[in-house]
């Protein structure tokens, strides 16, 4: 016999139901232990109001003569603990005669390729936009990523996809301007690659916060190359088109780099061209260092602390010479000798 549907409902939760199917024998050989940060993460969305029907599943497989839960371990155990008034809940039971259709019937919930992308998460937010109708997905995507980076720092990506794409909303003036550099460029497209990065739109945001008018003449020089052979826009456009993301398998000729690295040089070269400053600034990239703040081109200072999250330093021991290991060790047996008289 295959794995058949014998019932599906929805009716009110109650305490008893609750219990059951937090109780429940869990799928063999094992199921997935139960997880604070998930538990966290309903919890908040049941008291704000966007929770949504909780779906629990149950097989009953001839082979073990008993039920074994499926899904809603988690929700379950919440409820236990405290009951929403009016809350409902979506009961499927099932049948199934061995342990490997239940193994193959508790894959197909909550499957990863069933669910949505942040990609069509952003389309979606952005289409609330009219003025962002025209834009390309590419940018929209490109966006999120960037000014999320900017925001968040290294801890952008543990951030919700729902979350990241909210910033679409409170920054349409943004993405036009973005749009404009790069969709709007009509010259050599293989000019505008390396500028749909997350690290390059990261630093894009940034100064285009401090002055919108300095920002579009540094990135079309950045774009173009069309700023004098010193100026550290030609650095910096001439590394961004040698290298590549570490997400991607680098060839030979190209240098793999993340996303930090892509900011820090980005926001170097700016800080250069604000202050005076010649090319090789725009090399001077330590990864062990603080993120470098913007600076403003018309203060000469920087406005905007980018660093929120300092990268942790690892702590190197010092290694002692033979001269002065011996006299550590006389200092302490001296001091221990003094105790013992004492």
């Amino acid at each position: 016999m295959a794995t058949k549907l014998v019932s599906a409902k929805t009716e009110r939760i109650t305490t008893a139901l609750a219990k059951k199917f937090r109780d429940m024998q869990p799928t063999p050989p094992r199921d997935r232990p139960l997880g604070k940060g998930r538990i966290n993460f309903l919890k908040n969305e049941i008291d704000a109001n966007r929770f949504r029907l909780p779906v629990w599943a149950a097989v009953y497989c001839i082979a073990t003569e008993c039920f074994h839960r499926l899904n809603g371990q988690h929700t379950s155990t919440i409820f236990c603990e405290k009951m929403p008034a009016g809350q409902l809940v979506h009961v499927e039971y099932f049948e199934c005669d061995t342990v490997d259709e239940i193994a193959e019937l508790y894959s197909t919930f909550d499957h990863t390729n069933g669910s949505r992308k942040p990609s069509e998460l952003n389309q979606i937010v952005a289409g609330t936009r009219p003025v962002l109708r025209d834009v390309p997905a590419a940018t929209i995507n490109n966006s999120v990523t960037g000014i999320s980076y900017a925001i968040w720092n290294d801890h952008f990506s543990s951030q919700m996809a729902s979350k990241r794409c909210a910033v679409i909303q409170e920054n349409v003036k943004f993405i036009l301007w973005l749009n404009n550099i790069l969709d709007g460029y009509k010259g050599v497209r293989n000019f505008v690659k390396p500028l749909r990065r997350g690290g390059v739109v990261a630093a894009m945001y940034k100064t285009w916060q401090e002055c919108p008018d300095t920002a579009t003449a540094f990135w079309r020089n950045i774009r173009d190359e069309s700023a004098p052979s010193d100026d550290p826009t030609r650095d910096l456009a001439r590394w961004l088109r040698g290298s590549r993301c570490r997400e991607y398998i680098p060839s030979s000729k190209y240098t793999a780099v993340g996303i930090r690295e892509l900011y820090c040089r980005s926001i170097l070269a700016w800080n250069a061209v604000c202050l005076g400053g010649i090319a090789t600034d725009v090399l001077r990239y330590d990864p062990r260092a603080k993120i470098p703040a913007v600076v403003n081109p018309k203060t000469k200072k920087p406005r905007l602390i980018c660093e929120r999250f300092p990268v942790p330093q690892k702590k190197t021991k010092v290694k002692m010479s033979k001269l002065r290991m011996a006299a550590h060790k006389t200092v302490r047996s001296s001091g221990s000798s003094r105790q013992a008289g004492r």
